[in-house]
């Protein structure tokens, strides 16, 4: 791997890169920075282009909602960003993406559990989303309605699929890993 230096998009610098997730037609990466580290700064989605190291920056955010988990979609056309901390409803906003790597207009995708926190997302061929939370697995549809949870006894910092048919889902939590194996859709490779 080359060893790049990142060119910013206005001079912006990064404070704290959370998550993220790379295109596999063209591997462009997308990743949240929430400004967890120093107070009064904003958050920041961006796009990187890991062969010039260009960042960009797609969504600015300064109403204290941090972006924290993201994702794609399974045909790389929409971008999900889970937004929380300190919000009473987290919510997970979806992005049309363009071919070239540019957002459209956002849209609210799902409203989380309160006082949750999508520390990380994931997606399945069927197009559902996972978003790890304080709580366990929130699972949408495609059209942002919940379909379900799974359960975890300590609070979730991340998901995704692995394993050879990618059905295993692992979930990582502030005190270890756990899996749920045997899934009936298998999860993007992201």
């Amino acid at each position: 791997m080359t060893n790049i230096t990142p060119v910013f998009d206005g001079g912006v610098p990064w404070d704290k890169p959370n998550d993220v997730v790379a295109r596999k037609t063209d591997g462009l990466l997308f990743v949240t920075d929430p400004a967890y580290q120093s107070a009064g700064l904003v958050n920041h989605v961006y796009r990187v282009n890991p062969q010039s190291g260009e960042v960009f920056t797609l969504v600015t955010v300064t109403q204290g909602e941090h972006p924290d988990g993201i994702a794609l979609s399974p045909n790389s056309m929409t971008l999900y960003v889970g937004f929380a901390n300190g919000i009473p409803k987290p919510f997970i906003n979806k992005y049309p993406l363009a071919a070239n790597g540019t957002l459209g207009t956002a849209a609210k995708f799902a409203e989380l559990d309160p006082n949750s926190e999508p520390g990380g997302l994931g997606v399945d061929t069927a197009g559902n989303v996972y978003a790890a939370t304080a709580t366990g697995i929130e699972v949408f549809k495609p059209d942002g309605s919940k379909w379900g949870k799974i359960a975890v006894p300590k609070k979730c910092t991340g998901v995704a699929f692995g394993g050879a048919d990618r059905k295993t889902l692992y979930i990582t939590t502030e005190q270890g890993l756990y899996e749920v194996a045997g899934l009936k859709v298998a999860g993007t490779p992201q």
